[in-house]
């Protein structure tokens, strides 16, 4: 055993052998090791009656038994020793011819050679004589283990002043229920494991549908009552994540490996709600809004900033508007009209206009601005802009006229060659507003097209909207082709909705059918006019460009969209669900009025930044959110199979899920029915067992939905690559890339 100082504390560690460059390799009791140096050793002996220790509990073991054999009572020591410093100090005092006592304690830098003690003047002086190198051992090791008396410096042991021992006792105490604390924490977390085993089993409740912008609670009367606060800081460390990780010691002490294990934990153990919606806190998005906000879309409401404008083009020549969407959208943003003048045929695309009710650097403003878009999470939505708003004045609305900006492509009929555009803000008001199914049996033709009387009392505009539809699909699908020749890429894909629903978790596949097709073409060209605008004009804007093989930019400045065969190009289309969208809606307004600029050059690259920033992180967090469901999904049907597609590396995606990614617990080749082996929604992870290959292919090798036989399964891919953004329920996010 070795006796040497470090950080003015005596050490007491087992010699090993070897060593580097001539210095001993120590083993301290609490498993540190250490490199020391031979001249600074105090003393060097072996323990007696015992091997030489080469572990950490053989070391404890050792020390334990030292000064279990020679116990000091080292409080005893410490007055013994003062009185003795204290006397050594008069004495010196009086031969130097001084009248007051030198201090007993040097409390910083060196020591002189006459301060403190060695290790066998303590010894001696407890014991009244030479004390053994077992003895020293002992004392030396409860010096080390009790270091609230005694400093060492320089190779001696200094008494600490009564104050300092004092503080020192303190300090130890707090020590001494910090540990007790963490020893409280650690089994209660331990405690808690059973649930979570529990559930990982299979024992899962049904999911509750969680509100999305309600705040995440913690149940603190469910926290360890001995370890409170640390508990909580546990809690807290589950729902931020990263942001709010507690001290090493706090999160060695509850043997959790992370956040995402903590959240699990508790949520399964009931500390947590279930489900709970984590993403705010780990991604910093906002969910309430301000009171400034709040009374500011209040008086918006009163005012109704542009209800003064001119009516729409669309409207004076008898087109019919119509805006195509899920049933359940809130947000009505665009809207088409399609009419044809001689050898002409004009394209409208009717976009509402929060940029005329809104102002920039209102309330409001800086709100969606931190947000960045509508947050669509599979429980629900949290819009960028109050729902009193996107309900109301915002929106596009069949029962009165509301701002919008349009922009009106007028083609050339046979060769389908874009001739001219024209952009207007005005008032406008919808024709009709048609769900997806509608519009898809409207241009199939189908008998009993819902085609209803709006609420005004105009006549019933079914057989027009038929014939109107099937004619702007056709169209549509020309333009399509034609970008397609000019190198436009196509993206084909499966693709899920993700709704949780009064307690139910609902995947249904998103059929890429013609009239999404329609308004998908019809948003790439409205944006790709509204685009030629501003590059025309030189207005900085956030326009998209890309390269094939290469993700979009933005920039100020236009440049080609390879991958959408389109030049220039820029996303204003959904300006109430994307700040971005806002900001380039703004310009437009002002050009259109030829006033001043809202965004200067250096002001929109500045956006840019931050829009990018922003969108990156709420997207990586509505798609951690829809994995997390899925999987969810999966927990609650851990007894069905599905069909995967099994990679070579031993992963397996499940295209009736979107290509969810999970691992294969043996090898396996090609399409094969699979079922859940291991899933853990919160740690994002899933296991899947292979049953064996696809015996038969449904018509052109379709993926088969969850529960359906594979000769009804329809194809799920999705062939456009930009889109109005809508998908089929109210609040799902883009099923197309953000291009």
């Amino acid at each position: 055993m070795v006796v040497w100082e470090r950080r003015r504390r005596l050490q007491v560690a087992a010699r090993l052998s070897g060593g580097p460059r001539g210095r001993w390799l120590l083993l301290a009791p609490d498993g540190e090791r250490a490199e020391l140096a031979p001249e600074r050793a105090w003393l060097v002996e072996r323990a007696p009656g015992a091997e030489e220790p080469s572990s950490r509990l053989e070391v404890a073991t050792a020390i334990d038994a030292l000064a279990g054999r020679w116990p000091v009572d080292l409080e005893l020591l410490w007055s013994a020793a003062l009185d003795e410093a204290a006397s050594r100090g008069a004495g010196s005092a009086q031969a130097a011819g001084g009248g007051q006592a030198a201090s007993p304690e040097v409390p910083a830098g060196r020591a002189p050679a006459s301060a403190g003690f060695t290790l066998e003047e303590l010894a001696r002086l407890y014991l009244g004589q030479e004390a053994p190198p077992e003895a020293l051992l002992a004392l030396a090791a409860q010096l080390a283990r009790e270091a609230i008396f005694f400093e060492a410096a320089d190779g001696r042991l200094l008494p600490r002043s009564a104050e300092r021992v004092e503080t020192a006792r303190r300090e130890a105490s707090a020590m001494e229920a910090r540990s007790r604390r963490l020893s409280a924490l650690a089994a209660w977390v331990e405690s808690l494991r059973p649930a979570l085993a529990r559930r990982l089993e299979g024992e899962a409740p049904p999911p509750a549908p969680p509100d999305p912008a309600a705040p995440a609670w913690i149940h603190e009367e469910r926290l360890c009552a001995e370890a409170r606060d640390e508990a909580r800081a546990l809690a807290l460390w589950a729902l931020h994540g990263e942001a709010r990780t507690p001290s090493s010691e706090l999160v060695e002490a509850s043997g959790l490996e992370g956040p995402d294990e903590a959240l699990e934990l508790f949520e399964a153990a009931g500390i947590l709600d279930q489900d709970v919606n984590e993403t705010f806190e780990r991604h910093e998005l906002p969910r309430a809004r301000s009171p400034q906000a709040v009374e500011e879309a209040r008086r918006l409401l009163e005012e109704r900033p542009g209800a003064a404008l001119p009516r729409a083009r669309a409207e004076a020549v008898g087109a019919a508007v119509l805006a195509i969407d899920s049933a359940e959208t809130r947000e009505v943003d665009d809207a088409v009209s399609f009419w044809r003048e001689g050898e002409r045929l004009w394209l409208g695309v009717h976009i509402a206009a929060p940029a005329l009710t809104v102002p920039a650097g209102g309330a409001l403003d800086q709100e969606a601005m931190r947000r960045g878009e509508t947050f669509y999470f599979p429980e629900g939505v949290v819009p960028m802009f109050p729902e009193e708003l996107v309900d109301g004045w915002l929106s596009l609305s069949e029962t009165e006229a509301r701002p919008a900006v349009s922009v009106y492509l007028r083609f050339d009929a046979e060769r389908g060659e874009l001739l001219d555009q024209e952009l207007e803000v005005a008032l406008l008001r919808l024709t009709a507003r048609l769900t997806y199914e509608e519009a898809d049996l409207a241009i199939a033709g189908a008998a009993g097209f819902p085609g209803g009387a709006p609420a005004d009392g105009r006549p019933a505009a079914g057989a027009r909207f038929r014939t109107l539809l099937g004619e702007l699909r056709a169209f549509t699908e020309r333009l399509e082709e034609g970008r397609a020749a000019a190198g436009a890429h196509r993206f084909d894909r499966s693709e899920v909705e993700v709704r949780v629903r009064d307690g139910r978790i609902l995947v249904e596949p998103l059929y890429d059918t013609p009239a999404r097709r329609l308004v998908a073409e019809a948003m790439v060209w409205g944006n790709h006019g509204f685009a030629g605008f501003l590059a025309r004009a030189r207005v900085p804007a956030p326009f998209r460009t890309s390269r094939k093989g290469e993700g979009a930019r933005v920039s100020v400045e236009p440049g080609p969209h390879e991958v959408l065969a389109l030049n220039p190009y820029i996303q204003a289309t959904s300006p109430l669900r994307r700040f971005g969208d806002l900001v380039a809606q703004r310009q437009l307004i002002a050009l259109a009025r030829d006033a001043s600029l809202p965004y200067d050059e250096l002001a929109m690259g500045e956006l840019i930044g931050h829009i990018e920033r922003g969108m990156s992180e709420v997207r990586h967090a509505l798609q951690t959110r829809q994995r997390y469901w899925l999987l969810r999904y999966l927990e609650l049907h851990r007894g069905e199979s599905f069909e995967g597609q099994a990679g070579e590396t031993g992963g397996c995606t499940l295209p009736a899920l979107g290509g969810l990614e999970g691992r294969l617990t043996a090898p396996a080749r090609g399409r094969i029915r699979v079922q859940v082996a291991h899933v853990r929604p919160r740690r994002q992870s899933l296991r899947l067992k292979p049953l064996g290959a696809v015996a038969e292919e449904g018509p052109s090798g379709e993926s088969v939905s969850p529960g359906q036989p594979a000769s009804s399964a329809k194809n799920t891919s999705s062939g456009e690559v930009a889109s109005s953004g809508k998908t089929p329920a109210a609040g799902e996010a883009d099923q197309r890339p953000a291009l």
